[in-house]
């Protein structure tokens, strides 16, 4: 009886997938390495800085020169692991497709009250601060918080997680790179309810540089994000008022703003809402991650998404104790 042959396109097929798998594992070990040296490294400069220069003002812009240090690590790192140079890793190019800044802008929006939304209706099932854990001088708090927290974190981890995380693998699926991207973003801030939330922002982030092709508009969403985070210790100091009718009322306010800036990004796209069915929108997504379920595999069993993961443990358990 003779035997058949086996089909030369298939076993090329099979070499491919094999191949795509190991880089999918060598792009996380390689993520991981990229985000523990410049955070890493930042942070033991900042060390050093303050031991050698003790100053009050040193150790109050120490976030400040580590996000600085930081960034210009992952420039460094980033161009020596991903061949890519600073400039490309900073700017790129944009990925199909493209949206106009206008609907950019909706889009960026609707995202935005949607994931502030979640967050609000969590708020009031969270253990309440205490005044000591808040005390900051004013002025000084908002002038560090824009220039660290809102421009600098944004800057640094959107070029991280999504610039690098999600557009160097985006060539396996733009699902995969969206949910890959996301997770280990939430990864790294495994502390508590932030790992939720960073989830949450990922997704909506991962969603927006998919639709839009650039860096920009996760940077202005996590930049707004990260904003109203500020805001909220002057509107609700403490977590006090909440829940309150005032604090309702802004949960209102931004359902419906993030209903019209959903309306309006459909309307310019010329997107039907009868195609926008959540059912059908889930089965596509669940099917899609049940085909791309080896990808999955191999990332997050790699040297690099265990790091991720482990590191998340050890930060969620820190937060515990």
């Amino acid at each position: 009886m003779q035997e058949k042959e086996p089909v030369e396109g298939s076993t090329i097929g099979l070499q491919e997938s094999k191949q795509d798998l190991k880089e999918i594992a060598s792009f996380a070990n390689r993520l991981l390495l990229l985000f523990l040296s410049s955070y890493g490294l930042s942070s033991i400069v900042v060390q050093i800085v303050q031991r050698s220069v003790k100053s009050a003002l040193v150790d109050d812009l120490s976030q400040i020169l580590q996000l600085c240090i930081a960034l210009i690590l992952a420039l460094v790192f980033g161009s020596c692991l991903f061949r890519m140079t600073p400039k490309q890793i900073v700017f790129g190019k944009r990925t199909d497709p493209k949206l106009p800044a206008i609907d950019s802008a909706f889009l960026m929006l609707s995202l935005f009250f949607f994931e502030w939304g979640i967050v609000l209706l969590s708020i009031p099932f969270l253990k309440r601060s205490s005044p000591d854990d808040f005390n900051p001088d004013p002025f000084f708090y908002l002038m560090t918080s824009i220039i660290g927290f809102c421009i600098l974190v944004p800057v640094n981890e959107e070029i991280l997680f999504r610039r690098i995380g999600f557009q160097y693998v985006q060539k396996y699926g733009t699902m995969f790179a969206v949910v890959t991207s996301s997770v280990v973003f939430a990864f790294a801030h495994g502390v508590r309810f932030q790992v939720f939330y960073a989830l949450l922002l990922g997704l909506c982030a991962g969603i927006l540089f998919a639709k839009t092709g650039s860096i920009l508009w996760p940077i202005l969403l996590h930049t707004a994000h990260n904003g109203f985070m500020v805001a909220m210790t002057y509107l609700f100091p403490f977590y006090e008022g909440i829940p309150s009718l005032r604090f309702y009322s802004l949960w209102v306010l931004f359902t419906v703003l993030c209903v019209i800036c959903f309306l309006l990004y459909t309307a310019r796209q010329k997107i039907s809402l009868r195609d926008l069915s959540i059912k059908a929108g889930m089965k596509k997504i669940w099917t899609q991650m049940k085909s791309d379920k080896s990808k999955y595999k191999a990332y997050f069993t790699s040297a690099g998404g265990l790091g991720f993961i482990v590191m998340a443990v050890i930060n969620l358990l820190a937060g515990l104790t």
